[in-house]
């Protein structure tokens, strides 16, 4: 009778949508991008710190390489339907987008939405075909390798985010 209350307790929890679910953070600056290409030079992605990082870190850990997928770029459709297969043989319920969008009309290379590529191509095609939500990055966008922001880095007006 307990084995029983146990899965009837399952079963509703599944049903209310009350079961944790283990989300994936996607960070989307493995590609090139306008405002990279602005602020840190044409061509540039994460991809590029990644190569130049030392094989173990300051407390001689391994620096995670690329494995499947390699030095993949998210605006293109392979890779993003790739790894929702990976999510799904991993047990990954879904993928969490790191979202940054700045405010600054008078500077179309810096407003609105930025490193979105990869987001709207998936909600153009579909790939990764996970469920997914965005997390809305609202703080100030820094070199932390250098602990500097690109040149010319500013936005003009007051109550801007990231600022």
């Amino acid at each position: 009778e307990e084995k029983e209350a146990d899965d009837n307790d399952n079963n509703n929890a599944k049903e209310n949508n009350f079961t944790p679910r283990i989300l994936a953070f996607v960070f989307p600056q493995f590609h090139e991008d306008p405002i990279n290409n602005y602020l840190w030079g044409k061509g540039f992605t994460d991809w590029d710190n990644l190569k130049k990082a030392p094989d173990k870190n300051r407390l001689g850990y391994n620096f995670p390489r690329p494995t499947e997928l390699g030095y993949y770029d998210l605006t293109y459709t392979e890779p993003r339907r790739l790894q929702g297969e990976l999510a799904n043989q991993y047990g990954i319920d879904g993928f969490m987008y790191h979202h940054y969008w700045f405010y600054d009309e008078s500077e179309p290379i810096r407003g609105g939405p930025t490193l979105a590529t990869p987001l709207i191509k998936m909600l153009e095609d579909g790939h990764p075909n996970v469920p997914f939500a965005l997390n809305w990055v609202a703080i100030k966008w820094t070199n932390t390798w250098s602990g500097n922001v690109g040149p010319d880095f500013v936005f003009k007006e007051a109550g801007v985010l990231q600022k």
